[in-house]
């Protein structure tokens, strides 16, 4: 494999950098009342595409843990979205500190949401500037009706009939008595368990010998790294262009390519180069670069574009680093 030049570093590290979140504003998709968790659309875009909907995202309420201040949340409400410094998953499973599941860092998957952040469209209606206020958005008060997180009433009145006093009394079976051969007994019951691990166990890393941690588990997929220079295996040109050389480098689902390729016409605007053959394509829109300071796109078709003026017969060099999908 060739060795890494400082520009190859320089753009390695802008790609890096570009994946690095720290706060971003959000709009609630859906809300999981059991888990507590929403589904947001990070409200920002990435150009002109939106970026992915984040999923299993906890939502901060004010409280301890055996009390809490909740509230209604809504598709459409208003959030801020922080992200972890490291991969949260483990955390969020066992409630205990934990090994990060991966290492992925400031990633869109380990977000926080904070519900409340409005947007200037959004404002509350009336706000009460000399004192505080706890209720639905638009200030009301008096008789109002609750979800169906409660019961009315007649509704706790039908369930109470069907109930005994609390001073009743039952016949019970005597303290010493056997089952018959449906039922194991405790020494059955022990000896069944003894073979067993509690269902909370982990394995360390030393415990895995051999295979290929699969993406999904923070790992690349493969287990070795590999590459290929030959042109037709890795892009066609587009009208009018011709690939000088070609340079294409995976590790799972982690690629690299260098495209060298002149386009003999004069041109000005949206320029086609070419298009990168099945199997080697990004999984998403993937930024690229060619020059020293000039932008590039990969689509997930293929399709190698780039906005400039160009003389007849220049040739550019284009750089990119992006997940395989197709």
């Amino acid at each position: 494999m060739e060795s890494l030049t400082p520009r190859d570093v320089a753009d390695l590290k802008k790609e890096i950098l570009s994946s690095v979140h720290c706060a971003l504003p959000g709009i609630i998709r859906s809300f999981d009342a059991e888990t507590q968790t929403v589904s947001v659309q990070p409200a920002l875009k990435q150009g002109s595409f939106l970026m992915p909907v984040i999923r299993d995202v906890p939502v901060f309420f004010p409280g301890s843990r055996d009390s809490a201040i909740t509230w209604p949340v809504s598709e459409g409400d208003e959030c801020l979205l922080i992200f972890a410094d490291t991969d949260i998953d483990n955390w969020f499973e066992s409630g205990d500190a934990e090994e990060p599941e991966s290492a992925r860092q400031h990633s869109l998957p380990d977000a926080f949401a904070f519900v409340g952040f409005r947007s200037r469209p959004n404002a509350l209606e009336t706000f009460p500037e000399s004192a505080s206020f706890f209720g639905a958005s638009g200030g009301g008060s008096g008789p109002h009706d609750h979800d169906d997180r409660y019961y009315t009433e007649s509704e706790i009145d039908t369930k109470l009939a069907g109930k005994a006093d609390t001073n009743h009394t039952h016949n019970y079976a005597a303290a010493s008595h056997t089952h018959d051969d449906r039922y194991f007994t405790e020494s059955e019951v022990t000896t069944k368990l003894a073979g067993k691990s509690d269902t909370g166990h982990k394995h360390a890393a030393g415990d895995i010998t051999s295979g290929v941690l699969s993406v999904a588990r923070g790992g690349t997929g493969s287990s070795a790294i590999t590459w290929t220079q030959t042109i037709s295996e890795i892009a066609v040109a587009a009208s009018d262009c011709t690939i000088n050389s070609a340079t294409y480098c995976v590790w799972g689902k982690l690629a690299q390519i260098h495209l060298r390729i002149t386009k003999a016409t004069a041109v000005s605007g949206v320029v086609d180069l070419c298009t990168i053959v099945a199997g080697k394509r990004p999984y998403y829109l993937a930024p690229a670069q060619w020059g020293w300071n000039n932008g590039a796109l990969i689509k997930a078709s293929g399709l190698v574009q780039i906005y400039a003026t160009l003389n007849a017969n220049t040739t550019v060099d284009i750089y990119a680093f992006y997940l395989v999908g197709n």
